[in-house]
C-alpha cells in the first residue's frame, strides 16, 4: 500500500481551550496562615524562655495585617516594647516580607 502524502492534510486539527486558572483567595489565605503560624512558632521560642507567651489574634488577607496576641509574663513587663517591636517584629518582617501592618496587642 502507497503512504498518501496529503494525509495530513486532510486530518483536521482539533484546538483545544487552556483551562484558564483561577486564584482560590481561600487557599492563598491557608497558605499564608501557615507560614505565619510557623513563623510565630519559631519567634515563641525568644519569650517562653522568660515566662512570656504570643499566638495569633488576627490575619486581615486583604491588607495583610497581622495582630499578636502577647501572653503570659510579657503583659506588664518593662520590656514588652524591646522585646516585640525590635525583635519579634523585625523577624516577622523578615520571614513574612507579605505583611503590611504588624501590631500588638
Amino acid at each position: 500500500m502507497k503512504k498518501n502524502p496529503n494525509i495530513l492534510r486532510t486530518i483536521p486539527i482539533i484546538k483545544t481551550q487552556k483551562k484558564e486558572k483561577t486564584i482560590n483567595v481561600k487557599n492563598i489565605e491557608k497558605v499564608k496562615l501557615k507560614k505565619i503560624n510557623k513563623v510565630i512558632e519559631k519567634a515563641r521560642s525568644y519569650v517562653i524562655d522568660d515566662g512570656g507567651d504570643m499566638e495569633l489574634y488576627s490575619f486581615d488577607n486583604k491588607k495583610n495585617a497581622l495582630v499578636i496576641k502577647i501572653k503570659g509574663a510579657c503583659v506588664g513587663c518593662p520590656y514588652v516594647g524591646d522585646t516585640y517591636d525590635s525583635g519579634i517584629k523585625e523577624i516577622l518582617k523578615i520571614e513574612l516580607p507579605f505583611l503590611k501592618e504588624i501590631s500588638f496587642i
